[in-house]
């Protein structure tokens, strides 16, 4: 109603870093969204009109919407423009060189590359390019919704 989304149509892994942010930037710690445990449990709760949009890490979205659950689609800008990490063990031996080959792919514009061909490509039936980002400023973040 009047362009604004009831906080309990809001679907939210609970103990994810989209839950932690989304009570502490948007609900004033609250925890007024519609709780959910699994990714099947999010895709399926949009799908049957339980909830109306979801938090979802923008890579893993940006790959369901465009090749898995064609009929949702992302709206909103990404929260933050790094949202890959690769995760190592502490005091690893290769993580320094690690780093500086992920810095020389970027700078390079491979990752960008990468980012293109493995998460922006569409293999739903009938699309032709990447996925349709639309500007929210109410919600100030990247969210799944039903289409």
């Amino acid at each position: 109603k009047h362009g604004k989304i009831a906080y309990g149509r809001i679907g939210i892994r609970v103990g994810t870093a989209a839950e932690d942010y989304f009570k502490t930037e948007i609900s004033g710690e609250s925890q007024n969204y519609y709780p959910l445990t699994t990714r099947q449990q999010l895709y399926d709760s949009l799908l049957a009109g339980i909830i109306d949009v979801a938090f979802l890490d923008e890579g893993v979205a940006e790959y369901v919407t465009n090749n898995i659950y064609c009929n949702i689609t992302l709206v909103g800008d990404g929260f933050d423009s790094g949202f890959f990490a690769i995760v190592t063990p502490k005091q690893w031996l290769y993580a320094q060189d690690l780093d500086v080959s992920i810095l020389t792919l970027r700078e390079a514009g491979q990752l960008d590359d990468l980012r293109q061909k493995w998460f922006q490509i569409q293999n739903c039936p009938g699309s032709t390019t990447t996925s349709t980002v639309i500007d929210i400023e109410t919600a100030s973040g990247l969210f799944v919704t039903f289409a």
